[in-house]
C-alpha cells in the first residue's frame, strides 16, 4: 500500500473536519415535548417564519368534540402545520390533531377555546390529499378554529 505524504495527510484531516462541522451545524435539532398550559401557548409570538399558505380551512363546533378539512393539492417537502381559535372570548382549552390523508395522527398541541394558535410543526414530507383536523374542547360552547399548512 503506498503511503500518504505528510500534505496530503493533512489535508485529509482538514477536510474531514470541515465535513464534520457542516454536518453538524445542518443536522436537526428535536426538542423533548414539554407538557405548557394553553396561557403559556397563547403568549406565543406570532408566526415569523411561515411560508405561503398552501391549504387551508376555517370552521367551528360544539358540545366538546369537532373537525375541519382541507385539501393539499400537491405534495410538499418540509411544511409546516398550525391550528388556532378565534371569536368571542370563552373559557376553557381546545387539544388539536392533524390525521394526514394516510391515516397517521399526530398531535398539535393544547390552546386556549378562544384567540390562540399552536406552534408551527415541520413535517418532511405533507403528502397531497385531505387533511382532517380535530378538535377536542373543554367547553360545550361554540368554538371558532382555523388551520393551515404553510410551504
Amino acid at each position: 500500500m503506498k503511503k500518504l505524504t505528510k500534505v496530503t495527510r493533512r489535508f485529509l484531516a482538514v477536510l474531514t473536519a470541515i465535513v464534520t462541522c457542516i454536518s453538524i451545524v445542518g443536522s436537526p435539532v428535536y426538542a423533548a415535548e414539554t407538557n405548557t398550559s394553553a396561557k403559556a401557548l397563547q403568549d406565543e409570538p406570532i408566526l415569523t417564519s411561515a411560508g405561503d399558505v398552501i391549504a387551508s380551512t376555517a370552521g367551528s363546533f360544539s358540545g366538546g368534540y369537532g373537525s375541519i378539512s382541507t385539501y393539499l393539492s400537491r405534495g410538499n417537502w418540509n411544511a409546516d402545520i398550525m391550528v388556532g381559535t378565534s371569536g368571542p372570548a370563552i373559557s376553557g382549552t381546545v387539544e388539536c390533531f392533524v390525521v394526514f390523508p394516510n391515516g397517521n395522527r399526530y398531535n398539535l398541541g393544547t390552546i386556549a377555546a378562544s384567540g390562540a394558535h399552536t406552534n408551527l410543526r415541520t413535517f418532511t414530507y405533507c403528502p397531497s390529499g385531505t387533511y382532517t383536523f380535530n378538535f377536542v374542547a373543554t367547553t360545550a360552547k361554540t368554538v371558532y378554529v382555523y388551520a393551515r399548512i404553510y410551504d
